[in-house]
């Protein structure tokens, strides 16, 4: 008896005249599992993006049974998935199995997908697609000025990324389905306007992006509000988008002739020359402004309180445990036994006054501690992104000179 469960599995077909559609099959069990089939092991996620789901393992038949509801539905999946291969000319088909997994499909000579997928590893899972037409892989190169953090590395290991949802398995094969048939009703035409497009949103964003001295806004890759970056935040983003959009350069330049890839280059190019100039100069100011105050936090290190809170600090902080809110009457205590001691003129009140003006002054040595923490960390981002740019012209003034010579 035919047992049904409520999920399905997803696949595409090629029918009889070589046309592919896009299927979704009920997941059926053939009838009851026996206790032995539950307790076997299963390569089944039962969360595809869950920390320590990537399979079900086996249970001796001296341990209590669990998971049984899943169990059924890992054994529903191998059955069903292998009814579906027996009874159809599957091209491709949806799954749960844990760990590092990777297919292609291919949807004729010229077309084909790579499925990779890594469930049940917490923030190491990922769902992608590698879109291949005559070996030319399709890259979303418009990631890399849409999203904050994104970098090379992640921009050139996909086409498209999808969230660890199960049923996002459909919406996968709803994209390949419908680039296959674009490309077969329009030849290359689609496989070309896609790239360009692709390569206008890139060029087009660092264009924005090396114009922009106010606040540029970058997508939310889990959806939601866009996020904007001014200030000390837009000159590091500036730093680390436009050097890092180097290593395109040559991916680019490689592509067909129907891309005019070219256009690409010269216009990304000329970002780069524009920046050259801008960083240099940011590299100079920020410069004098982490030298200013550095300046202003050596005299402030040697004003009289802050010298004596300091010589303090070093032998009673931690020792006497001065950092405890319960024992700030015992280090006030220690200044006026300290101050009876020296014979000194201050009483109580010199004294707490005293120590609110070092109160004031030490607040203002950790902010300019922290400005200039900050303006070093920018310092650095330029400074990096300078190396880059400078060694990339370099390496294309020597190219030019060997081609010359």
């Amino acid at each position: 008896m035919s047992i049904y469960l409520n999920e399905h599995i997803f696949a595409i077909v090629r029918k009889d005249n070589g046309k592919l559609e896009l299927k979704t099959f009920p997941l059926v069990l053939d009838g009851e599992p026996s206790e032995y089939e539950l307790r076997k092991h299963h390569d089944y996620s039962t969360s595809l993006g869950e920390q320590y789901c990537s399979a079900l393992s086996y249970v001796s038949a001296n341990q209590p049974l669990y998971n049984v509801r899943e169990r059924r539905a890992a054994i529903a999946f191998d059955q069903t998935t292998s009814k579906i291969r027996r009874e159809n000319n599957v091209v491709a088909i949806s799954h749960r199995k844990g760990g590092w997994k990777s297919y292609e499909w291919r949807y004729n000579d010229d077309i084909t997908f790579q499925i990779m997928s890594n469930f049940g590893y917490g923030s190491a899972s990922y769902l992608c697609s590698q879109f291949f037409y005559k070996g030319l892989k399709l890259t979303p190169f418009s990631h890399f000025i849409v999203y904050r953090y994104a970098n090379y590395c992640d921009v050139m290991r996909y086409t498209y990324d999808y969230s660890l949802v199960y049923q996002k398995w459909e919406t996968l094969m709803r994209d390949t389905l419908t680039f296959y048939n674009a490309v077969v009703d329009n030849q290359e035409n689609e496989v070309f306007r896609w790239i360009r497009a692709q390569l206008s949103q890139i060029v087009d964003g660092l264009e924005r992006l090396c114009n922009c001295y106010t606040t540029y806004w970058f997508k939310n890759p889990n959806g939601g509000a866009s996020v904007g970056f001014s200030g000390d935040d837009l000159t590091v983003a500036k730093a680390e988008k436009i050097s890092g959009s180097v290593e395109f350069l040559t991916n680019i330049e490689t592509l067909p002739s129907q891309v005019s890839p070219e256009v690409y280059v010269g216009r990304l190019k000329a970002v780069l020359d524009k920046y050259l100039i801008e960083a240099t100069h940011q590299k100079d100011a920020i410069n004098r402004t982490v030298k200013e105050k550095k300046s202003a936090l050596s005299a402030l290190n040697e004003s009289p309180l802050v010298r004596l809170y300091d010589r303090l600090y070093q032998s009673h902080y931690y020792n006497d445990s001065w950092f405890a809110q319960s024992n700030k009457r015992k280090m006030f205590h220690y200044l006026i036994t300290l101050n009876q001691k020296l014979g000194s003129r201050y009483d109580r009140a010199a004294i707490r006054e005293g120590l609110k003006t070092l109160g004031k002054l030490l607040k203002q040595r950790d902010e300019l501690k922290s400005a200039i923490r900050t303006k070093e960390a920018v310092l650095d981002a330029v400074e990096k992104a300078l190396e880059v740019l400078t060694g990339y012209l370099n390496t294309q003034a020597k190219s030019g000179m060997a081609k010359s010579a």
